[in-house]
């Protein structure tokens, strides 16, 4: 029974070899590419299985989305399917493991001056900026966040007014709770009681520090004297009091840089160092050493520079923040993104006191997912300003520096665009001006500016840069309240469409521009045509006799050939102005053929080549659209469109609609060559532009590409 058992088990075990071996060879030809080689199916099932398709490895495009946004609640809420809806929210998607999420709270600012022998107190408005810092790559790693620290009692005693955010006084807190935006009220957006800021940082290491500015109001104590004194001086400090008080007074309130202080952040959790105390040690802003390069120098070596004592320190002055890692400590139920919109979860009730948290954008997302929400901010960083050489104006030393978005197409209203959470009765507004250095003809600017971009852009939409002296004296003097004591030295502006693409070409870009004296009428039309090419020129011709010989001697003098109207440049025209732009945006992209391929897309359904089925083999345009040829209104194609099963046909004769259609179908090929990182964060509008495409598409071609790229995606 024994040898009985054993023979069956060999004979099972036989007949099992034999159809693994089957199933390998069936199995063998799976890649399609062998289908056309020496390799056949064999075995049990071989024609079936040789009928089955082949396995092709896609992408999971559902995978892209983890967590979609939910749809906003209709007006009509009757008939709606969607319950618990909360409009105008953002769904916060998970975050990779490898991100990094922790809060910064903002504990307090000591920065005091006794006022009697034994009252020592805060006599002056300061104004906070928080952002990271990489000082291995030498860059920002998140936006600014702006803290006002300034007490309820401080502010009323200094009557404090004026504009760019500095006073709250300008403010009506009986619309404070009906203005805002997107469904937030300014309430809890000019909240000066908001402390905690979320960051998300991708790749943590030891070079990463947290940097906070101090700012000061601009007045004729611009050395600070009073801070750097160990010893008390009870005089000094009675007249910088009244100093203050008056400049608060005033209209205009112009900053200057006073002080900074930096810890890293991650050398804890990375195990490089100990924990670093809350309570940082602030130290004195000296000259137009302020620029991010600057920073990267000293950071570099913080340690060392710090004990050497080559940074000023403000005696017995310091600022505490608190850095919480805790799993659960980015889970907050009442957060708002920098887009100033309300991130899912909100639990919070309307008239809760309760301050919110903001999340801080960080520049530093390598992680490719689609976008799934809509945000379009463009950061202006505005660099330094040349003008120690400048000869047109007389005085230009205490220079600020003003930014706006021009809108010359529309509506005043659309160039309310700056973020300012502590304006009212919205937290935009029409301009921003940079912090003064005192008697700097050559200043640099640490300012960031942050811009609501609009989701279309003309033509004529520029940043504008008014450059002005402030008069510090006047500040103290017996004008008039509202008297405007600034003095105009000059404009730049920098149009953000160039040949209908965005000006910017990387993500984080620098532009030099040069300065205009003055300001015509139509500047933004103006451009040079350079020399040679139409330029105007005149031709002097001399003659001389010498020896019996002419001798003709010509000079040409040309002039620069320009449309638009004349413009005065500072300097001969010389690019002394420097700013830098940082896009982050979910509806505008920076590399070229993608956006080549929306301007396409744009101008296809502008065009009016769009349409139900039977339209498709038609020039379809509504009535008063603008051919994308030409600017004449459009007509029907001298051919008729016919569809053929050929791929290519004759490229002569033409109809000016058909090169149009087959620019298109380039554009699509174009696609081809981009990196699929730069697709993914776009690749709802991508997919929707195709998918439009395909169901409109005139000819065999364009269908067949649209196809191949969507193919070639996944």
């Amino acid at each position: 029974m024994a040898s009985t058992s054993t023979n069956l088990e060999q004979e099972s075990s036989g007949m099992e070899t034999t159809r693994m071996s089957n199933e390998q060879v069936s199995t063998a030809s799976n890649d399609p590419s062998e289908l056309f080689g020496t390799c056949f199916w064999a075995g049990r099932n071989a024609a079936s299985k040789a009928l089955q398709p082949p396995v092709v490895k896609r992408r999971s495009l559902f995978a892209l989305y983890p967590d979609l946004d939910r749809l906003s609640m209709p007006k009509s809420e009757a008939g709606c399917l969607l319950a618990n809806v909360v409009a105008n929210e953002v769904t916060r998607p998970p975050q990779n493991k490898a991100v990094v999420r922790f809060i910064v709270e903002f504990l307090n600012l000591n920065i005091m001056l006794p006022v009697s022998s034994t009252n020592v107190q805060q006599i002056e408005p300061f104004f906070l900026r928080m952002f990271l810092y990489d000082c291995r790559a030498g860059q920002r790693l998140s936006e600014e966040f702006r803290i006002d620290p300034n007490s309820d009692g401080l502010t009323a005693s200094l009557k404090i007014g004026g504009r760019d955010g500095a006073g709250k006084s300008s403010v009506d807190k009986s619309t404070l709770d009906e203005d805002g935006v997107n469904t937030l009220s300014q309430r809890i957006l000019a909240d000066k009681n908001v402390r905690k800021v979320v960051y998300s940082i991708a790749k943590p290491h030891r070079d990463i520090y947290l940097v906070v500015r101090v700012d000061r109001l601009l007045s004729v104590d611009t050395s600070a004297e009073m801070y750097m004194k160990a010893t008390s001086d009870l005089k000094g400090v009675a007249k910088l009091q009244k100093v203050i008080q008056q400049t608060c007074s005033r209209a205009t309130q112009d900053k200057m840089c006073f002080a900074w202080a930096a810890r890293p952040v991650f050398q804890e959790m990375l195990g490089c160092g100990t924990k670093s105390p809350n309570e940082m040690q602030l130290y004195r802003c000296e000259g137009n050493r302020l620029s991010d390069g600057d920073l990267q120098k000293i950071l570099t070596d913080f340690g060392r520079i710090e004990k050497s004592g080559r940074l000023t320190q403000l005696p017995a002055a310091t600022i505490s923040v608190n850095i919480d890692f805790s799993p659960k400590a980015p889970d907050l139920s009442m957060c708002i993104n920098s887009s100033f919109m309300p991130v899912r979860p909100w639990n919070v009730t309307s008239d809760s006191l309760v301050p919110a948290c903001f999340e801080a954008q960080c520049f530093n997302d390598l992680i490719s997912e689609p976008h799934t929400s809509l945000f379009n901010l463009l950061y202006v960083y505005p660099l330094t300003l040349k003008y120690d050489s400048q000869k047109a104006f007389n005085k230009a030393r205490n220079i600020v520096c003003t930014i706006r978005f021009i809108s010359v197409t529309r509506k005043e209203d659309i160039s309310k665009v700056i973020y300012n959470r502590f304006a009212s009765p919205t937290p935009f507004v029409h301009s921003m001006r940079c912090s003064v250095q005192y008697h700097e003809q050559n200043p640099v600017f640490s300012d960031e500016i942050k811009i609501q971009l609009p989701v279309s852009l003309d033509t004529g939409d520029h940043l504008l840069f008014s450059f002005s002296h402030v008069s510090v004296a006047s500040t103290v003097s017996n004008k008039s309240q509202n008297e405007n004591s600034d003095s105009p030295i000059g404009y730049a502006w920098l149009p953000l469409l160039k040949k209908d693409r965005l000006v910017i070409e990387h993500d984080n870009q620098e532009f030099s521009l040069s300065v205009a004296t003055d300001l015509p009428h139509g500047y933004i039309n103006y451009q040079s045509l350079g020399f040679g090419k139409g330029a105007s020129y005149s031709l002097y011709v001399t003659m001389s006799f010498h020896f019996g010989y002419c001798i003709i001697r010509s000079r040409i003098s040309y002039s620069d050939f320009h449309t638009g109207p004349d413009i005065r440049w500072v300097d001969n025209g010389k690019q002394l102005f420097r700013v830098r732009l940082r896009l982050v945006s979910s509806a505008f992209t920076t590399e070229r053929k993608l956006q080549a391929f929306f301007q396409s897309c744009q101008r296809f359904q502008r065009a009016g080549l769009t349409g139900d089925a039977s339209s498709k083999t038609k020039w379809f345009s509504p009535p008063g659209s603008i051919s994308p040829i030409s600017n004449t209104p459009s007509s029907p194609p001298s051919l008729v469109v016919t569809r053929s099963c050929s791929p290519s046909f004759e490229n002569h004769g033409l109809s000016e609609e058909e090169k149009f259609w087959h620019y298109v179908v380039r554009k699509i090929k174009d696609l081809l060559e981009v990196d699929i990182d730069q697709i993914i964060p776009f690749l709802p509008i991508t997919l929707n532009r195709l998918f439009t495409l395909l169901t409109y598409s005139f000819t065999d071609e364009m269908a067949l590409s649209t196809l191949g790229f969507v193919f070639q995606i996944f």
